[in-house]
């Protein structure tokens, strides 16, 4: 139930929304043919290039994996994986898709990082879909964004 003394705040909440959706939708049609017209001259340089995905498996239990980490699990050509990620959840991989093993131990040479790091970047410029399964969620206990600010920096 709204208090009477914030319907005014709410109303003015409601009213910027609808003006805001609004700017959003005309917007929308003129961000279109510009994103069309970008997209088409891109086209030949992102022919050849996969795609790096970089995903959380979630909290260890198979039964918790997102819906969408299932899918990149499936349908990527090569998953990178972390030692955070547990045995189940490497099981759920299909066997046609490579698995490669990009974990440290704590004390080990961050240099895995680097590796890691020029390993998507080559997959990726073989026309492979990468995905990069990090143990947890990946840009708060991993190198996550580390790893996203490589891949911007050498697409």
């Amino acid at each position: 139930m709204v208090k009477e003394n914030s319907k005014p705040i709410l109303d003015d909440v409601l009213k910027r929304n609808r003006k805001s959706k609004q700017h959003v939708k005309n917007n929308d049609k003129k961000a279109h043919k510009k994103t069309k017209i970008q997209t088409q001259s891109k086209t030949s340089l992102a022919k050849n290039k996969g795609k790096v995905f970089i995903c959380g498996a979630g909290p260890g239990d198979p039964g918790l994996i997102t819906v969408r980490c299932l899918e990149l699990l499936k349908g990527s050509d090569i998953v990178l994986y972390d030692r955070l990620v547990g045995k189940e959840i490497i099981s759920l991989i299909p066997d046609q898709i490579e698995k490669i093993y990009v974990g440290r131990t704590a004390g080990e040479p961050t240099t895995n990082q680097d590796n890691t790091n020029v390993l998507m970047v080559k997959y990726a410029n073989q026309g492979k879909n990468v995905l990069r399964l990090k143990g947890g969620d990946p840009f708060i206990f991993g190198r996550g964004g580390e790893e996203a600010e490589y891949l911007l920096k050498n697409e």
